[in-house]
């Protein structure tokens, strides 16, 4: 029988600084994006704020598909993920991940689940580098993910949107 566990994982990325919040990651000692496994009934979306409050003391607003708020009878819409991910850990365990992009809206740097060291903000010219710490699959998604966010920054559809407060 296989064992799936599902995780939520967000690349927060400041366009200000043009940098990402990557955390070390605690077995392999390279750089990753904060993320975590989705709690009991937990939303992903609500999994991924989660995780990178407690892994970094920052709060997130997660940027998901850029599609119209259409009024609906439901109470309301999960944040899009930009991709699901199904990566085998070891035969018969599969870790299926959420991958969201997200911007900083508060909070700062806190260090109660992991040292100072283990914890930081890149320029995304640097993670990009080949000699950075982080696998490659890391340095691609920050690419793409500071793209989509600047994207999402710049389209009056979104920018109508977080004006009407939705």
């Amino acid at each position: 029988m296989e064992i799936r566990h599902f995780g939520a994982r967000v690349f927060l990325y400041d366009p200000v600084t043009a940098a990402f919040l990557l955390v070390r990651h605690r077995r392999h000692g390279f750089w990753v994006e904060p993320g975590g496994h989705v709690d009991g009934n937990e939303r992903p979306d609500g999994a991924a704020v989660r995780e990178v409050r407690e892994e970094t003391g920052m709060e997130v607003q997660l940027i998901g598909a850029s599609l119209p708020k259409f009024p609906s009878d439901c109470e309301d819409f999960l944040t899009q993920p930009l991709a699901i991910r199904n990566c085998p850990i070891a035969p018969g365990h599969v870790h299926m991940d959420f991958i969201y992009a997200g911007i900083p809206v508060g909070g700062s740097l806190n260090f109660s689940e992991r040292k100072p060291e283990d914890v930081g903000w890149f320029p995304l010219e640097e993670i990009v580098r080949e000699s950075f710490l982080a696998p490659a699959n890391v340095r691609l998604w920050c690419r793409y993910c500071a793209q989509h966010v600047l994207l999402y920054l710049q389209s009056p559809l979104d920018r109508k949107n977080r004006d009407d407060g939705k």
